[in-house]
């Protein structure tokens, strides 16, 4: 079940969205704080969960050679 992030631009409210079927994914999500239709997919940073229970998400870059990788 994909979960998407949206940010709303008339009020500047960031929300997320779990479809149950991968199908709605391309519908225009109404912002639940302010009711407009003026929104957008937000990029999302990819997190993953260790076995220890331990979230890791930071963003490190898309991999070696990769030009968004600064230090």
């Amino acid at each position: 079940m994909p979960t998407y992030e949206y940010t709303c631009r008339n009020c500047s409210k960031i929300f997320d969205i779990l479809y149950k079927t991968y199908s709605g994914h391309n519908e225009i999500p109404v912002c639940p704080n302010c009711g407009s239709d003026d929104t957008e997919r937000m990029m999302s940073v990819f997190a993953a969960v260790e076995s220890n229970g331990r979230v890791e998400s930071d963003f490190a870059g898309c991999g070696s050679g990769c030009s968004c990788v600064t230090d």
